[in-house]
């Protein structure tokens, strides 16, 4: 398993939590993804969530070697 899937969503987008006042930063502990329904987010009714970098990495079973899941974060603009 990559130890970025290990990394909060905000490390994994390189997105700035702090500056926005995310949610999933305040709630490290709940996936975020969870959080959108909870909170009745836009993202919940788009179903963007399942087309997430984040959700994808911690959700989908596969058979990825590290070199093709960095290759991945990489072509998406994600350092590893």
């Amino acid at each position: 398993m990559s130890s970025v899937v290990k990394l909060p969503c905000w490390e994994i987008s390189h997105c700035d939590s702090k500056r926005f006042n995310c949610v999933a930063y305040q709630n490290p502990d709940v996936p975020c993804w969870e959080l959108v329904k909870m909170n009745n987010d836009y993202r919940k009714f788009n179903s963007i969530c399942t087309e997430c970098i984040v959700y994808i990495l911690k959700n989908c079973p596969c058979d990825l070697s590290q070199k093709e899941m960095n290759s991945i974060l990489s072509f998406r603009g994600i350092s590893t």
